[in-house]
């Protein structure tokens, strides 16, 4: 279902991709169907073999699909310049961004996110060094609120993407990568 969604609401980043997703669904949809034809009453202790064949076709169904979904989403993150841009692609796909699979194929692009987040995290504390003691005021505010808005500002820019890490990607905040951050 959550398959279905992202490619409605165009969450591959193209209609050739978006129509990539539909037809990875479409495929899981029809495999699932056939698993549950084929493999007749489960709880029929005889005919276990009937089974065991139906789930290995359906499993082995589901990794070619996996693979084809990660080839997706690696297209996509191409098309996301910006952390929130694939923070945001992870989070349409989050329930199969965590896969396995799909996370061994994204392992490099997981990796660029982390230092792509890094750098900004960086970017947020130079930025506060050099203006702490002169911040930029807003024109109908007084001095103290202006302050307070311009680091509520900073504040959101790193805690935003904290949060969508820490939710969609909690696997990325493991090793030294993570713990710098």
């Amino acid at each position: 279902r959550m398959l279905e969604s992202a490619a409605e609401i165009g969450g591959a980043g193209g209609r050739s991709l978006d129509a990539l997703v539909q037809e990875i669904h479409q495929n899981f949809a029809k495999a699932m169907d056939d698993f549950i034809t084929s493999a007749g009453n489960i709880l029929d202790v005889d005919d276990s073999h009937n089974f065991n064949k139906s789930f290995f076709k359906f499993r082995s169904v589901v990794k070619d699909l996996e693979a084809q979904l990660a080839s997706v989403l690696n297209l996509s993150f191409l098309q996301c310049p910006t952390v929130a841009s694939q923070l945001r692609l992870l989070e349409v796909f989050e329930g199969v961004s965590s896969r396995e699979l799909v996370q061994k194929h994204l392992k490099d692009k997981d990796q660029a996110l982390v230092s792509s987040f890094i750098q900004e995290l960086l970017e947020v504390k130079t930025i506060f060094n050099s203006k702490v003691r002169d911040p930029p005021m807003h024109v109908n505010l007084p001095r103290t609120v202006s302050k307070l808005l311009w680091i509520k500002g900073l504040q959101a820019r790193i805690t935003e993407p904290m949060e969508k890490f820490r939710r969609i990607s909690p696997h990325s905040l493991g090793g030294d990568a993570g713990w710098q951050m």
